[in-house]
C-alpha cells in the first residue's frame, strides 16, 4: 500500500491533512499540470533570452492554471 492510499484511509477516518498535503491536493489536477508545463517553458525561455514578455505570458498561464484549480473546489 502506497503512502497516498494510507493517507486517504486516514482522511476517511477523520484525520486532517497537513498544510503541505492541502497544497499538493489543491494542485493535483490534470488541467493544472497541462497548463503548468508550457508556463514553465515560457518562464525558463523568457529568463534565458532576457525577454520579459515571455515571463509575463508564463505568469498569465500560471494564473489561469491556479484559477482553474481553485474553481474546481
Amino acid at each position: 500500500m502506497s503512502w497516498a492510499e494510507k493517507r486517504i484511509k486516514e482522511y476517511r477516518k477523520g484525520a486532517k491533512p497537513t498544510w503541505i498535503e492541502l497544497r499538493a491536493l489543491e494542485h493535483a489536477s490534470f488541467v493544472h499540470l497541462l497548463l503548468s508545463i508550457p508556463g514553465s517553458v515560457f518562464l525558463i525561455w523568457g529568463l534565458w533570452v532576457n525577454n520579459l514578455n515571455y515571463v509575463y505570458i508564463s505568469i498569465v498561464i500560471f494564473l489561469i492554471a491556479h484559477i482553474y484549480a481553485w474553481m474546481q473546489k
